[in-house]
């Protein structure tokens, strides 16, 4: 099925598409300038034709390596919370001599590909392989492996195809699939409880995945009797399990060295959205896997891609994603568009927190990929701070919203250079407030709001939240948090007595947060707004007095479309309310462009991951 855009075209903007089915941007090609530092970073498609993987390459920018290193990445949420930290060990490789492949396998992250593809666990080892491959046709020739949870299990059942490796370390490693099964989707019902059908679906927090890929991971594990074993490994263990028989005897079988770290739970599975990244254990892994090869360098020269066919239409049309390099702070962009000429509109897709470009459950990199077969242009971004944009800092922990993310969204706008009638702006919590904070200053045709918290566009409220606090691991700050909460949380109970204009007023000014102030905002803009709210947003709206605020923009004839559901989580990862978000957005996507039938559009694959 195919959504059929009228309203506005791209005719002016016709020569922008073109461009990127055409000419790869310099910008894309290097993030780095020689001479600033001592390595270089690209990104690039690579693997096969019909199902291109995306990755990331680290390297000295002289081009001259010691040798390579292929970064296995954990799965679903992990996926997500350590990916800023397994960034920093890239670049921290690079800086020691390596070129460093970190990627998504197939179907994961911004790699083509169905999440829930059935052969899944078969194609992530593949991806290893894939990614082995590259690094040796750049003219590598010694190769080392860092697998972190879930990737030590892929990595390791890709290592009986490929050649010996030089180093291998194993951080946090899953031993065993079946307990790791296990541990995942207990996880996944504890924080959001069963699904409605299982029956196609099984869940991680954080991903969708079919029963018979399922099945296959647990089938997996390590074992050092049947796999290929390297020169030399590390196992770096969570303290509280180094001492275990599992442990132990994967440390002996492998004859490994093992590494000891304290950090790994706010690592991998932190108890927010805000993510930490522990510099002194990357340091220390990165120290390790230099040890393990020879001083000598030799020259590497990489193929970069930046663009590829990671989709297709019903009828064939290619569908094409472009990496690029936005705005004067190289912000990473994914422009996602068909090949057909009748392409209209653009969708911004802003993320939330820390979760970059993949998303809640991988949903912008697949809602584009959608949203493109329907005709519409989908750009998806990761501002500084997430993903792949700006420097990671050592014991890095970003605000969900600061100073740089306004900047980096108006930023993107400009570089993208589409008049405001031709975009949407859609996000989650964090971005759908960015969503609204662009649009106006920017000016947009709508903006999609989605479970949206923060209803002040002034926003001068002062941040303090626990789950920052915690992040910063300092007793002291810990103590001073207790009586500032107590003043921020004394300061909420008197503001239930304030007359309604009052707290209106204040809002406006950016210390309190009134829904209609930042609706009212948009209206005066002239942008289409959608909001969509999970149970628990629908209680802050109410709480904020919500009601009241629609109450008088309906008198005053501005009649925002307001969406609650009975069901879902806040951040999109139950499954059921992420299947209604993406109907949702369709249907707003065709009626701010007036397709007559709006009914029509979600596409027919569309199998709700």
């Amino acid at each position: 099925m195919r959504l059929i855009l009228t309203k506005y075209t791209l005719t002016s903007h016709a020569p922008r598409i073109n461009k990127f089915l055409s000419t790869p941007s310099p910008r894309s090609l290097r993030r780095t300038e020689p001479g600033t530092s001592p390595i270089s970073t690209f990104e690039t498609w690579f693997g096969p034709d019909e199902s291109p993987l995306f990755g990331s390459v680290h390297l000295p920018t002289n081009r001259r390596v010691r040798g390579g290193i292929v970064i296995c990445s954990p799965l679903a949420k992990e996926h997500v919370s350590t990916y800023r930290g397994l960034r920093q060990l890239s670049e921290k490789l690079a800086e020691a001599g390596f070129m460093v492949l970190r990627f998504d396998y197939r179907g994961q992250g911004d790699s083509a590909g169905d999440q829930n593809d059935p052969n899944a666990v078969t194609h992530w080892t593949q991806s290893v392989e894939h990614a082995v491959r590259y690094l040796r046709d750049s003219g590598v020739a010694d190769l080392g492996m860092v697998g972190l949870r879930a990737g030590t299990l892929i990595g390791t059942n890709a290592l009986a195809s490929l050649n010996s490796l030089r180093a291998l370390t194993l951080w946090d490693p899953i031993i065993v699939g079946k307990a790791y099964v296990r541990e995942q989707t207990a996880f996944y019902r504890m924080s959001l409880g069963g699904e409605a059908d299982q029956s196609n679906c099984v869940s991680f927090v954080g991903g969708a995945f079919a029963p018979e890929a399922i099945t296959a991971l647990g089938k997996l594990r390590i074992d050092p009797a049947e796999k290929g074993a390297p020169s030399a490994t590390l196992v770096v263990s969570r303290r509280e399990n180094a001492a275990s028989a599992r442990m132990q005897k994967l440390i002996d079988s492998l004859g490994a060295e093992l590494m000891v770290v304290d950090r790994q739970e706010p690592f991998v599975t932190p108890s927010s959205f805000v993510m930490s990244v522990p510099t002194s254990d990357i340091e220390r892994i990165a120290h390790w896997m230099s040890r393990q090869f020879p001083t000598t360098t030799a020259s590497v020269h990489p193929a970069i891609h930046t663009r590829a066919i990671v989709d297709r239409t019903a009828d064939g049309t290619p569908v094409y994603e472009v990496i690029e390099r936005q705005g004067p702070n190289d912000l990473l962009s994914i422009v996602t568009v068909s090949a057909s000429p009748n392409t209209t509109g653009t969708v911004v897709l802003h993320g939330t927190a820390a979760e970059h470009r993949i998303g809640p459950a991988r949903l912008w990199v697949e809602q584009a990929r959608d949203l493109a077969k329907s005709g519409v242009q989908g750009v998806r971004f990761d501002r500084r701070g997430t993903g792949d944009s700006g420097t990671v800092i050592e014991d890095e922990s970003t605000p969900a919203i600061e100073a740089s993310a306004r900047a980096d969204a108006l930023d993107l706008v400009d570089a993208l250079d589409i008049p405001a009638e031709q975009r949407i702006h859609i996000g989650v919590c964090s971005g759908s407030w960015l969503s609204a904070y662009t649009a106006d200053k920017r000016g947009a045709a709508g903006v999609m709001l989605i479970n949206n918290v923060n209803w002040s566009l002034q926003n001068h409220r002062l941040p303090i939240k626990k789950a920052q606090i915690e992040s910063l691991d300092s007793r002291w700050v810990d103590k001073a948090f207790v009586p500032l909460r107590a003043v921020r949380n004394f300061g909420r109970r008197l503001q239930s007595f304030l007359p309604y204009r009052a707290w209106l007023a204040f809002s406006n000014i950016g210390y309190l947060n009134a829904p209609e102030s930042l609706l009212a905002q948009l209206d005066k803009a002239n942008v289409h707004t959608t909001v969509l709210l999970s149970p628990e947003d629908r209680a802050w709206f109410n709480a904020s007095r919500g009601e009241i605020g629609l109450a008088r923009l309906h008198a005053s004839g501005f009649r925002p479309d307001v969406h609650d559901y009975e069901y879902g989580d806040h951040s999109l990862y139950e499954r059921e309310i992420r299947i209604a978000a993406r109907s949702e957005i369709f249907r707003t996507v065709a009626s701010i462009f007036e397709e007559p039938d709006a009914d029509r559009i979600l596409p027919a694959s569309d199998s709700g991951h």
